[in-house]
């Protein structure tokens, strides 16, 4: 009697420590418009590039509207915003840029160029919520995605995705 117990207890420890934290995020995920999203985040785009590139010591970003505009109107940049449902408060993005590949003629890649959770937000499920509405919504749009991490790339492998590349950026100007 007592293992059956102690396995019961152990199936529902999860859930009970789920419990105990507190009410489950709940979030909803759109594609938004960059223009109009851009002067609403600016703040939540800053902290991100700030935490994990610390290029510098400069912390503004200095984006390319007209840059960003143009891969827009051409259908090659998409902005995917995570919003808390009770409050809109943003809990995450993605940004998604999608190139061809110059070595495989007809190939698309999506290449998630920034993705980001807030920190007071990480672990609730955001992450690998945007992971799968990339995927979802380029289905039919590209043959491939990849994901640009510095951090926790275990997270990105346990989905399936595999180790390209590593870049290194040295400012030269």
């Amino acid at each position: 009697m007592i293992p059956f117990i102690t396995s019961i207890i152990l199936k529902l420890n999860p859930i009970l420590t789920r419990l105990r934290k507190g009410t489950p995020l709940q979030f909803s995920i759109v594609e938004e418009d960059y223009s109009r999203a851009k002067e609403k985040h600016i703040d939540v785009f800053d902290d991100h590039f700030f935490e994990t590139l610390q290029v510098d010591g400069k912390h503004r970003l200095e984006l390319d509207y007209d840059i960003i505009e143009q891969m827009k109107q051409g259908g090659n940049f998409r902005l995917y915003v995570a919003r808390d449902i009770t409050d809109s408060k943003i809990v995450g993005y993605a940004t998604v840029f999608l190139i061809p590949n110059i070595f495989f003629k007809g190939t698309k890649f999506a290449d998630v160029f920034a993705i980001y959770t807030l920190p007071e937000f990480r672990g609730k499920g955001v992450f690998t919520s945007l992971v799968k509405h990339i995927e979802t919504s380029l289905h039919n749009k590209v043959q491939y995605i990849q994901i640009g991490m510095k951090d926790y790339p275990e997270i990105i492998l346990k989905k399936g995705y595999k180790f390209l590349d590593a870049y290194y950026y040295k400012k030269i100007s």
